[in-house]
């Protein structure tokens, strides 16, 4: 009984208070509207929305302090293609450099030497593009070229905003086509169009090659699968340098010696191929600056007198040559042969 007392008189309280037991309205736009300042909402129309009272931003201050007064070339840089040298450059952190081969050449296999450092990627078939992820360190970048078989290498090294020069941004590389450049790396060059179309290519009559069997395409070349893990330089070469290359590379199916710049003053040398300890001719080809054999393992280059061997690393011979037989006396002749009665 005195519960029930105590909640009849709250419930009187509340009435005589004036509180409205009844559920609340839900709130329309339009009292929204009703209540707004019209010389806000009018100002807000106009773009204007009143200050914020905040903090100012905090500058990163890793602004490069080298590009204030830098020429509007700085951080373009164009080198001529050497067989013999390293392009070196300069790859800051946020700021990715651009490596542009030449127009003509594609981008075959890379071989990065720090992925922890340096990125790449390839956006063009003779571009690809250089980042750093961290700074203070320096590593190798190979790129060999599809079309060519040339090895384009690039010293890389990561700095810092801080850095007192200028990075690299574009770098261009200049070489001009090998004459004749084909595919060594199992890409064909591109098909004219009316011979992609089943048409005529030197005037009517003539048949399109059929490059599917090489029968009438002297310059057919096998397609071969490339594992960029097999491409190797460990090749020593002793001998005579007059004739020996300036480098030698193998990528598991043909062996590449480059002659680099002295391609034109030097005489060629024949390559033989050493088969069980036996030096044995061996097919040739001419690309550019290198000769090209096609076939793997060791090797002997012989022009006249002057001869240079060149051994893989690790090489061992397979077999021992076989000693030659002794010789044998030469039969009188006519044999004797008894008078027969």
């Amino acid at each position: 009984m005195i519960k029930c007392a105590n909640t009849t008189l709250a419930a009187a309280v509340l009435v005589a208070v004036g509180f409205n037991l009844a559920p609340a309205r839900a709130q329309k736009a339009a009292d929204i509207i009703n209540l707004a300042d019209p010389a806000a909402v009018e100002a807000q129309l106009k773009g204007d929305f009143g200050q914020v009272d905040r903090r100012p931003s905090l500058p990163l201050g890793a602004v490069q302090d080298a590009w204030r007064k830098a020429d509007a070339k700085a951080g373009i840089y164009t080198v001529a293609y050497a067989p013999d040298e390293i392009v070196r450059l300069r790859v800051r952190e946020k700021m990715p450099v651009t490596i542009v081969l030449p127009d003509w050449e594609e981008v075959g296999p890379i071989a990065n030497g720090d992925p922890f450092v340096f990125g790449y990627q390839q956006i063009q078939k003779n571009m690809v593009v250089v980042e750093a992820a961290h700074v203070g360190a320096d590593a190798s970048l190979t790129i060999v070229g599809k079309l060519s078989g040339r090895v384009y290498a690039f010293y890389l090294r990561a700095e810092g905003f801080n850095a007192a020069e200028i990075p690299d941004v574009v770098v261009y590389v200049k070489a001009a086509a090998p004459n004749g450049t084909r595919s060594v790396m199992g890409v064909a060059p591109p098909v004219p169009a009316k011979e992609a179309q089943g048409g005529a290519v030197a005037g009517p009559g003539v048949q399109k090659p059929d490059r599917k069997s090489g029968l009438n395409d002297p310059d057919y070349l096998r397609e071969v699968p490339f594992d960029p893990e097999k491409l190797r330089f460990d090749f020593t070469m002793a001998g005579d340098r007059t004739i020996a290359p300036e480098r030698v590379f193998s990528d598991g199916v043909f062996t590449y010696f480059d002659f680099g710049t002295r391609w034109q003053g030097t005489d060629l040398p024949a390559v033989w191929r050493v088969v069980d300890g036996v030096d044995t001719p061996q097919n040739t080809r001419i690309r550019g600056s290198m000769l090209i054999a096609e076939a793997t393992g060791a090797f002997t280059l012989r022009n006249g007198q002057r001869v240079v061997c060149v051994r893989p690393e690790g090489w061992e011979p397979t077999a021992k040559p076989a000693r030659p037989a002794k010789a044998r006396a030469t039969p009188a002749w006519p044999p004797n042969v008894p008078d027969r009665e």
